[in-house]
């Protein structure tokens, strides 16, 4: 915290902006993601409706059809767990902009190294997020 004290006000002024900014930003990207990937769910949800009901009432067991089925389910279970991240991220990036915030009216140095320091975990805990969906996209992907 000393050395915060030693530094002039108008680098904490330009590093705030920077934070600011980028809370702003990722808020921006997780949401427009977690729309779209929810979007992905409803339109799977209802696929996984359809061919739930054209497997109950064939006559016989279609193996094309039910290993859709279960790729279908697998896939919603790996967007939900996206959105489940993209959520945390959100509700982690509210608050620590909430936070900032009320550091930014009382411009305490204790105050200051605390939200530079949760702003600093928050990106590291969006670079490891998206790094895990980066690792499965290509594990999956890699024989297309």
């Amino acid at each position: 915290m000393e050395l915060f004290n030693n530094l002039p006000d108008s680098f904490f002024t330009s590093i705030d902006n920077i934070c600011i900014s980028l809370l702003l930003g990722v808020l921006g990207i997780a949401i427009t993601i977690f729309t779209v990937v929810y979007s992905f769910m409803e339109s799977n949800k209802q696929a996984i409706r359809k061919l739930t009901d054209e497997i109950r009432y064939s006559e016989e067991i279609d193996p094309v059809k039910t290993s859709d089925l279960r790729f279908a389910n697998e896939y919603m279970k790996r967007m939900k767990n996206m959105n489940r991240a993209l959520m945390a991220i959100i509700f982690i990036d509210v608050s620590l902009f909430i936070f900032f915030c009320i550091y930014l009216s009382f411009n305490s140095s204790t105050l200051r190294f605390i939200a530079y320091a949760l702003v600093t975990l928050l990106m590291v805990g969006c670079m490891i997020t998206l790094s895990v969906y980066l690792k499965q996209y290509i594990s999956r992907y890699k024989n297309v």
